[in-house]
């Protein structure tokens, strides 16, 4: 049910893609328009990240994706019953930050609830959530590709976002609240706490949290300039592993793919109909891969995969840059397409979520959550709104050779600083981070 923040979000790339097609020419919008709408969503979701993770650590991960729930719903509801662009501008605002607390809130939420052998898959539930948005938005606009009505048509699509948030708010309301948020805040005795069944015992977790109290209650400041404020050590690499991963997640170039995809079949010769039959096959690509992902999780592990990943998605940026060096067909550049996304969907791709939701001390949780999500949408935004011009200055050849040697180093990073959490709980994670890791990579002193 939580994951149904996820699937807004998706529905809400994938559906664009082609309702900015009709809205333009209903709205006669400037390319400066058109632009606007699209990076709102990024850029605000970052106000929703941050509101989201003091909402969620003051009043709990249930109510805070109730709000979300309600600000999807009044988000989409503003776009389609109105023509003013400011009010479609503040319609996709309201998105964004919804989008936000939804990227924020989705896998803590889950992460807190599921026993420790299945949480990986659990929380990988968030991306395959997004990507089944995505792929529906890609399928709906398709399906109104033979529709005239350029007024009806984006309506129709921006509004059917409404019915997921509508299932989202009423599923929300028979869920129980975090047991771990309800023991951080002394309400052991609630019966949300047997309710939820979660596997790992309440003394454990009270554990925890005493030593996080030993090492000292953590401010903003101490997330926010970790450099400055000099922070705990288990804080300090928390967020070294939990910003990392979600800056390096988005850095490599998966946003610039999912948002041109359109523009570079287009380039590779392809009309409107190939184009949308093409993406909706790409979509489909990479919703398989992190299926297999999801399977392979909490079985082989969070850090191979990410291993793998960052390999993959090396080798196939340097494909790009051959693809642009020598004469290549469409064929070559939808096979290159589907293997970019299929490298990402099998690691990158859900274990950012599973690991900063996993990765961050109970008390500092969903603050710094927040901050992780914060880099991961900035980064986003930023590849978003400047590859166009990046292309520009760099090239083809250049840009994608860039996002080549930035997977190079997320596989160093993740060699050097990611531990280890398959088969961990929560409490047993916060324990590696002040004593060092069990297993896997080498934690900085």
């Amino acid at each position: 049910v939580a994951c149904l923040s996820s699937i807004l979000l998706g529905y809400d790339i994938g559906v664009m893609s082609g309702a900015i097609v009709y809205m333009q020419r209903d709205l006669s919008l400037s390319k400066w328009g058109e632009e606007f709408i699209i990076s709102s969503l990024s850029f605000f979701s970052i106000i929703g990240a941050l509101f989201g993770g003091q909402i969620s650590a003051m009043y709990g991960r249930k109510k805070t994706i109730l709000v979300a729930s309600i600000l999807f719903f009044v988000g989409s509801l503003v776009m389609v019953m109105t023509t003013n662009f400011a009010l479609i501008v503040f319609g996709r605002i309201i998105l964004g930050i919804a989008t936000g607390i939804g990227l924020l809130i989705a896998p803590l939420y889950t992460a807190e609830l599921s026993p420790h052998a299945m949480r990986g898959m659990l929380v990988a539930l968030a991306e395959i959530s997004i990507n089944v948005g995505l792929v529906l938005g890609y399928v709906i606009s398709y399906a109104f590709y033979y529709i005239h009505d350029d007024d009806k048509a984006w309506r129709i699509m921006v509004g059917l976002g409404c019915v997921p948030s509508i299932f989202l708010f009423l599923g929300m309301l028979v869920l129980p609240e975090s047991p771990r948020w309800l023991i951080e805040h002394n309400r052991i005795e609630d019966t949300d706490v047997v309710e939820s069944a979660v596997s790992e015992k309440v003394q454990e977790i009270q554990q925890s949290i005493k030593l996080e109290k030993r090492e000292g209650q953590a401010t903003w400041s101490e997330i926010l300039l970790p450099c400055v404020y000099r922070p705990s050590l288990i804080l300090k690499r928390a967020l070294i592993v939990g910003c990392g991963i979600a800056f390096f997640q988005q850095s490599t170039g998966v946003d610039a793919v999912t948002y041109y995809t359109p523009l570079i079949f287009r380039e590779l010769g392809l009309d409107d109909k190939g184009i949308l039959l093409c993406t909706i096959f790409v979509g489909c690509f990479k919703l398989f891969f992190i299926f297999i992902a999801m399977a392979l999780l909490d079985r082989v592990g969070r850090r191979p995969l990410l291993l793998l990943s960052s390999a993959l998605q090396m080798l196939v940026l340097c494909g790009y840059v051959i693809s642009f060096l020598v004469p290549s067909s469409a064929v070559v550049g939808v096979v290159l397409q589907c293997a970019y996304v299929s490298a990402f969907s099998i690691g990158w791709g859900p274990i950012c979520w599973v690991m900063i939701s996993e990765i961050f001390p109970l008390q500092i949780r969903s603050r710094a959550m927040a901050v992780a999500t914060t880099i991961n949408r900035l980064t986003a935004g930023l590849v978003a709104m400047f590859f166009l011009s990046i292309q520009k200055v760099l090239t083809p050849v250049g840009t994608w050779l860039l996002f080549a040697i930035l997977s190079a180093l997320s596989l160093l990073f993740v060699y050097r600083f990611v531990p280890e959490t398959k088969n961990k709980t929560l409490e047993q994670i916060t324990s590696s981070l002040m004593y060092g890791p069990g297993t896997g990579a080498r934690m900085m002193t």
